[in-house]
């Protein structure tokens, strides 16, 4: 099928959230104990930046007891406006965290809107590697966003030059 200019092509595009969802927070007393206690810098960082009310429940917090599923939305939530900016990462912030090659990269290159919230996720994942899952591992779960997109073509296209395949082998 070959398209036109001035042909519209509707795609939907999905990606894994970096937004932090309960289940990310796969060791919860762990990342909460070393919040608390504000055991390095990162997490005195942190601990500065969560709202007074997650830090009035983090004051109170005991492993066991029945505030910790209301302390995990709040600290989910607190999470997710510390990824959207500033840059979480200085160098004595992350002296003796082994960073990965991916953030790494991400370092080296544009640090706004979507590629920075997903940095300051990168970074806290590598941070805190047992209490916090990483994104990616969410694949195939309902935590993708998705945007619908329509696109205006400026000039005709033959379909299979602009549809890459799977690298599985498969056709679109």
């Amino acid at each position: 099928m070959d398209l036109m200019a001035g042909d519209e092509v509707k795609l939907r595009v999905s990606r894994v959230s970096p937004k932090f969802v309960a289940a990310d927070l796969v060791k919860f007393p762990q990342l909460a104990s070393s919040l608390k206690d504000n055991n390095n810098k990162l997490a005195a960082h942190l601990n500065s930046k969560l709202s007074d009310l997650t830090k009035q429940s983090l004051a109170k917090y005991e492993d066991s007891g029945p505030d910790s599923a209301e302390l995990k939305k709040l600290l989910v939530a607190d999470l997710n406006k510390i990824i959207r900016g500033p840059l979480v990462h200085e160098t004595n912030r992350f002296a003796g965290i082994r960073l990965r090659t991916e953030t790494r990269r991400l370092l080296r290159e544009n640090r706004e809107g979507d590629a920075l919230i997903k940095l300051n996720r990168l970074l806290l994942e590598d941070a805190y590697p047992q209490e916090i899952a990483a994104a990616s591992s969410r694949r195939g779960k309902d935590v993708k966003e998705e945007k619908d997109l329509t696109l205006k073509l400026s000039s005709a296209y033959d379909v299979p030059s602009v549809i890459p395949r799977r690298r599985n082998g498969g056709g679109r």
